[in-house]
């Protein structure tokens, strides 16, 4: 606060004058920086119709070619999974044929092991009638 007080004071004229000064360096400066550093005209930001189409063509061929691949990939797909499918329902028919064979052998033996008990119960049965 000290300090203030003790500066002196300054004419009218000489603010006057330091603020001509001050608005006169701003204004060169204003000048300056829109002299040397423009903004890219708008026109740069925006694509024209022709680039558009252009780009939009590309996308499109793009678009079919990967279509296309697609397709294709989907059809080798299909055909890969188709003759699996073949293998695996013929692998099955051979195996559903070995296993009814087999059961079928299997029943005709067990019928037959059924029987020699029978014949076996009823000759044990004949001998112990007649004791």
């Amino acid at each position: 606060m000290f300090l203030l007080g003790q500066l002196q004071s300054v004419p009218a004229e000489a603010i006057k004058d330091f603020a001509l000064i001050v608005v006169g360096l701003v204004g060169a400066a204003v000048g300056i920086k829109t002299l040397f550093f423009r903004k890219p005209s708008i026109d740069a930001e925006f694509v024209s119709k022709h680039e558009f189409t252009d780009f939009m063509k590309e996308i499109r061929e793009d678009v079919g070619e990967l279509r296309d691949e697609m397709h294709l990939r989907e059809q080798r797909f299909l055909s890969a999974v188709h003759s699996m499918k073949d293998e695996v329902l013929a692998a099955g028919s051979s195996r559903g044929r070995q296993i009814y064979e087999t059961i079928n052998a299997m029943s005709a033996d067990l019928h037959n092991k059924i029987n020699q008990v029978n014949d076996t119960v009823a000759r044990l049965d004949e001998r112990t009638k007649t004791l």
